[in-house]
């Protein structure tokens, strides 16, 4: 008999709030939380109707994009901002009343006097082509939506048959920032990709102005990467989860099943203890003491749980989590 198993993952992650402070996470494949399954093409030339244009293409010279409002409560830099602008070189910027001109499209590195304070940005792309919208979307259910702004067919300077898709991400609650690569062709991008918080103070991923390509020419999220900018120095002890593996069709004659997952270490310590729990159904938590690992800080493990799961037939929801990593608990805000 095959039985339908729904697999639930915990994620927990833990992050101190400070002032001026952020760090960032090597790129992950896929887009962020799965929460934006839509397919990546043209404004009005395959995307989704339900995205919003607040700029549209055939801008040779870089410009700003109206102000538009945060559609939930955001903190950038550990204040909240309710309002932002979008250049068609791809720099958002929370100050939306600063006169600065729009950036150029030639990145450099940051902090630069041509980025605002309080902006995010991929820049080194251009809206130049008749196509080149900047849109955005928000996904998800309150309190952990995300807001997409998403740099749809845009153009690689000096290079008008070459296209690129990127997006700046917002999520409500975690006040995390991610920078997705989603697509292109055609050509070699050069970017810088971070976060400008003053013109003293600004993160970047390595090898910008020079960050090129991870995705490829795929228009679902299959081939993207994303990057995680996150609030506070990176903790000791942090741990988040990234699969269940258990497929969603269980034969019952195979059973017990081992509990099995893959987690990525995103503190600073290497991890070489923890607990594993699973639970079922929301009942009973299944805890058992993991030792001799070695887990590399940004590094990805799969686990498995000593005791298996011996099901009866029916439909389960498995929770998997770790806790006492190394001994200790979470570092949370």
């Amino acid at each position: 008999k095959m039985r339908n198993i729904t697999l639930i993952l915990s994620l927990v992650m833990g992050f101190a709030l400070n002032a001026q402070i952020y760090y960032y996470l090597p790129p992950a494949p896929g887009n962020p939380g799965g929460l934006n399954a839509d397919d990546e093409y043209p404004a009005g030339g395959g995307l989704d109707a339900s995205w919003t244009s607040i700029l549209a293409g055939g801008n040779t010279t870089p410009v700003w994009s109206p102000a538009q409002n945060v559609p939930f409560t955001f903190k950038f830099n550990n204040i909240t901002e309710t309002q932002y602008k979008v250049s068609s070189s791809g720099v958002l910027t929370f100050a939306t009343g600063n006169s600065t001109a729009a950036p150029s499209t030639t990145p450099a590195v940051i902090p630069s006097s041509s980025i605002p304070d309080k902006s995010i940005m991929v820049w080194g792309i251009t809206g130049s082509g008749s196509n080149d919208n900047i849109v955005t979307k928000t996904f998800g259910t309150a309190p952990n939506r995300q807001h997409w702004i998403f740099f749809s067919s845009y153009t690689m300077p000096g290079n008008a048959s070459a296209w690129t898709y990127w997006s700046i991400v917002l999520e409500e609650t975690t006040n995390n920032i991610y920078i997705v690569d989603q697509r292109n062709a055609n050509g070699t991008l050069s970017a810088t990709l971070g976060i400008q918080v003053n013109g003293t103070t600004a993160y970047s991923v390595a090898g910008s102005p020079n960050v090129g390509h991870l995705s490829g020419a795929d228009a679902t999220a299959a081939d993207n990467f994303y990057y995680a900018f996150l609030e506070g120095p990176q903790p000791q002890r942090d741990m988040a989860g990234v699969s269940v593996n258990l497929a969603n069709f269980l034969t019952l004659s195979s059973a017990p099943y081992d509990v099995e997952a893959e987690f990525k270490n995103l503190g600073t310590a290497t991890i070489t203890s923890a607990d594993i729990n699973y639970s079922i159904n929301g009942g009973a938590t299944v805890t058992q003491s993991l030792t001799g690992l070695n887990i590399a800080s940004l590094a990805s493990a799969t686990l498995t749980h000593p005791t298996q799961w011996n099901p009866t037939a029916g439909n389960y929801n498995v929770d998997v989590w770790l806790t006492n990593l190394n001994g200790g608990a979470y570092e949370k805000p």
